[in-house]
């Protein structure tokens, strides 16, 4: 047999073990579609969590991360609400009581941006990030405006110490150039709660997670993309208390209503993750 024949004979099994699996998966899409199809309406993420353990045990290594996509969809379509609705309880005030920043001549800029179309009742205004840190402490101030990142440094971790200390999250996001044009930084507006933007077709999604037992990055990376999420970015950084662990920060970006699905395929899959944001960049 020629060398051709040899290369023709492997492309035409590969072809045939493709159309095997392509038949293969769409069976197993379908089983798992017929798994929910006796579920009545469900009302909230208790009784969602109690399905999908029974129907989806995470020590059951046959169920693949496509098969828990799929049923996350499906339990998605049995809430008698938006899923999202019951994942996100908040929306974002019209008007602002009291918002905390540090007036430079970039985050004023970044305040007429970020605060737009949005009334700020009282401002709480800082000569350091020490002092809004204080701030944000010791008052009842429930939004604050800081940098996040710049074209310099990347990811700004101090700041996102702060963020993760005080369990704030991004509202929105701006990105303000230097006066000399050499760099980028973005800032975001910060809450104290989650929530969504309205009347968006794209919108970025932020979190970090370290790996369990069950998933690991490579896992979480597949259900974004089986749930049409782009990756924007993604930083990692080791554990204190473990070296050769790490935490991921990765920002996706995509369709809010699948942005929902791999929420809450995270909420039912990943109890060591948080949700830093999910937000627009003005």
């Amino acid at each position: 047999m020629s060398k051709n024949s040899d290369f023709d004979v492997i492309a035409s099994n590969l072809r045939t073990l493709q159309e095997r699996e392509a038949a293969i998966n769409e069976l197993r899409a379908l089983e798992i579609a017929e798994l929910a199809q006796p579920m009545t309406d469900l009302t909230d993420l208790r009784e969602l969590n109690r399905i999908y353990r029974r129907y989806m045990p995470l020590d059951n290594t046959a169920f693949t991360v496509s098969d828990r996509i799929g049923f996350c969809r499906r339990l998605a379509d049995r809430t008698t609400v938006n899923v999202q609705d019951l994942l996100i309880r908040k929306t974002a005030p019209a008007v602002i009581d009291a918002l905390a920043y540090v007036k430079n001549q970039y985050s004023s800029e970044a305040y007429e941006r970020l605060c737009r179309n949005i009334a700020v009742k009282g401002e709480h205004v800082f000569r350091s990030f020490g002092e809004l840190c204080d701030d944000i402490e010791t008052s009842t101030v429930d939004f604050c405006i800081m940098p996040i990142e710049n074209t310099t440094d990347g990811k700004l971790i101090n700041f996102y110490s702060i963020i993760d200390r005080f369990e704030l999250k991004i509202l929105r996001t701006c990105d303000i150039e230097s006066s000399d044009g050499d760099q980028v930084t973005r800032y975001a507006l910060l809450w104290r709660h989650m929530s969504v933007p309205q009347d968006t077709d794209v919108c970025y999604f932020e979190f970090c997670f370290t790996c369990s037992g069950y998933y690991n990055i490579k896992d979480i990376l597949d259900a974004a993309a089986l749930c049409n999420l782009q990756i924007y970015r993604i930083d990692s950084l080791p554990l204190r208390y473990n070296r050769s662990a790490f935490v991921f920060y990765p920002i996706l970006y995509g369709d809010p209503r699948n942005i929902s699905i791999f929420m809450l395929f995270l909420k039912l899959n990943l109890s060591q993750h948080t949700i830093v944001g999910i937000y627009n960049n003005i």
